[in-house]
């Protein structure tokens, strides 16, 4: 029995979809990249804080009278944040209503986070409560849209496979490709 011939040329778009060599760990780094929220979060953190990136000096600087609660209340709250955006919850195939449920239970929670501990946490005025539990809920809300219905997932795959593509045509640079090995 004569093996199948495979269908089309595997050279056909080797010119057209060339790209510079990369190396094959970009893929990890790219997956790692789009599943952590740790920048994020650290982002997040600052700006509860209320610190600025400045770009001149290249560090966080704290803007007078921006400061919504303490360190300790802070890390509380990232702490809470992790503990919902994170790599399962992005892997996970969350529905529209599971999301809704996490947000509710969150918003409830931070509620009865913040009425403790305003004074311990050094809430400055009941506005700012306000204001934190709105970017909390902001923040929950879109990591985890990130895993609905497994678009993110299929985005993950799809950008997985186009590294790997790149890094195959970069790999076979400099060798002629033959189909039999």
């Amino acid at each position: 029995m004569i093996p199948q011939q495979p269908q089309g040329n595997p050279m056909d778009n080797y010119f057209d979809e060339q790209m510079p060599y990369q190396q094959p760990n970009q893929n990890a780094e790219l997956t790692r990249w789009q599943l952590e929220s740790v920048e994020e979060i650290d982002s997040f953190k600052h700006s509860l804080r209320g610190e600025v990136w400045d770009e001149t000096e290249k560090k966080w600087v704290e803007q007078p009278n921006v400061r919504m609660l303490n360190n300790q209340g802070v890390e509380i709250l990232a702490a809470e944040i992790r503990d919902r955006v994170n790599k399962i919850s992005t892997l996970s195939n969350l529905t529209a209503d599971h999301i809704y449920n996490i947000i509710s239970r969150f918003e409830i929670n931070i509620c009865r986070m913040l009425v403790k501990n305003f004074e311990e946490w050094e809430v400055k005025d009941i506005v700012f409560c306000y204001i934190i539990r709105d970017k909390c809920v902001e923040f929950i809300f879109i990591g985890l849209q990130r895993c609905e219905s497994k678009t993110f997932l299929n985005f993950l795959e799809r950008a997985k496979q186009y590294v790997e593509k790149k890094t195959i045509v970069g790999e076979e640079r400099g060798r002629r490709f033959s189909p039999l090995g």
